[in-house]
């Protein structure tokens, strides 16, 4: 299984990405990613999880996206159009955003509805999801699909989203 994605335990929101809903998969069960496609960090939420995916095209150039799977009821995969998505997608409004910034994913964090990307070259966070407890560190206390930089916040090399709350390194 080397350098595959593996998912196990509950998966009644297709949190595991395997393309199906179920109550329990028992055993890793490698997801069905592009046959260049290389994980390079991956985080559990709630009933979701993100992960950063480096992708080889055909050119040989790669580039990272930010993917997402499982629960979307509270804005935590970002530009997804239904409820639940049972296999890893690109998570666009990250996608664009980060093109638009000229930053890489580097680092991802998953809380319980809400997640937090670490970029490069900057060590800026970015959040996105439910914020009703001010965890997406931008003031206010709700939530929003759309990714945004944590102002004031530079220099971060380390961070940790909890179920209701974040944390990072300076």
């Amino acid at each position: 299984y080397s350098g595959k994605l593996l998912g196990w335990g509950r998966n009644n929101k297709g949190q595991l990405g395997l393309g199906r809903f179920s109550d329990m998969e028992l055993v890793p069960t490698p997801l069905d990613l592009g046959p260049r496609d290389v994980p390079i960090d991956i985080s559990c939420g709630f009933e979701h999880t993100i992960a950063i995916i480096q992708v080889t095209r055909k050119d040989n150039t790669t580039k990272r996206f930010v993917y997402g799977w499982g629960d979307y009821t509270r804005d935590q995969l970002g530009s997804c159009e239904i409820s639940t998505c049972n296999r890893p997608m690109d998570i666009r409004w990250v996608t664009r955003y980060l093109q638009t910034l000229g930053y890489t994913a580097d680092k991802v964090s998953a809380g319980g509805y809400h997640n937090m990307l670490l970029v490069a070259p900057v060590g800026q966070v970015i959040t996105w999801g439910d914020g009703s407890y001010g965890q997406l560190g931008n003031g206010y206390m709700w939530g929003n699909p759309k990714p945004n930089i944590i102002p004031n916040l530079k220099g971060v090399t380390c961070i940790s989203a909890g179920h209701r709350h974040c944390v990072a390194v300076c």
